[in-house]
């Protein structure tokens, strides 16, 4: 009886360690994984800076696009605090289309740049202001979005990009942003998600989609919507 009692014990760790759920037709868990950040931000001067093309007030940052003019072929981002400039990298090559919006993201206030690098190549760049210094909280190939997905009171970045979808989820966890393909977690060669249902529309067999919705990691197959 002792040793059967300590068996169940056993089991019940390695469950809630490794989650009770197990991938069926219903329930697939979705694995994430540590982003791998490899933007960095650099001082520049304001000689350097083009044509501006837009602007935008964040508390202490002034947030803008511009052109380098060492390269006028491309929208850098950029940011002013105090009397020192920053470069964020390029956003665009297009005049429009181009976007600077202040979000809360993973219990923070961020500055998104968002535009296109080629034909049906978005990008958006998560830049946050601590101590009067930016960084790169985030950035993301892809169309994007934020938004509550699972529920949990706390935005998730969803993106998708490719002529056969590919979908991508940025989570924050235990206060570290994780990310996981959700093409690769469930094996399956399109996942559209669908915003105004708030369902993953997911191909595993071709011309047979399911549809799921989040919660806690797992994705739950519910009806069509």
């Amino acid at each position: 009886m002792k040793l059967f009692k300590l068996l169940i014990a056993i089991i019940s760790v390695s469950l809630l360690v490794n989650g009770c759920a197990k991938d069926t037709d219903h329930i697939l868990n979705l694995e994430f994984k540590p982003i791998d950040m490899k933007s960095e931000i650099t001082i520049i001067s304001e000689q350097a800076i083009g044509e501006i093309s837009s602007e935008l007030l964040a508390d202490d940052a002034l947030a803008f696009l511009y052109k380098p003019k060492t390269n006028q072929e491309e929208f850098n981002g950029g940011i002013k605090i105090k009397d020192r400039y920053y470069d964020v990298g390029q956003i665009s090559v297009y005049q429009i289309g181009n976007e600077i919006e202040v979000k809360d993201l993973f219990g923070k206030k961020v500055i998104k740049f968002n535009g296109s690098l080629g034909v049906n190549y978005r990008q958006a760049i998560y830049i946050l202001i601590e101590d009067l210094k930016p960084s790169v909280l985030l950035q993301v190939d892809g169309h994007v979005l934020e938004k509550d997905i699972d529920m949990d009171n706390e935005q998730e970045v969803v993106s998708t990009w490719g002529t056969l979808a590919n979908t991508k989820i940025y989570k924050n966890i235990g206060n570290i942003i994780m990310v996981s393909d959700v093409n690769e977690s469930v094996n399956a060669q399109v996942v559209v998600y669908r915003n105004d249902s708030n369902v993953f529309e997911i191909y595993q067999r071709p011309n047979e989609p399911r549809y799921y919705t989040l919660s806690n990691q797992i994705l739950t197959e519910v009806q069509k919507p």
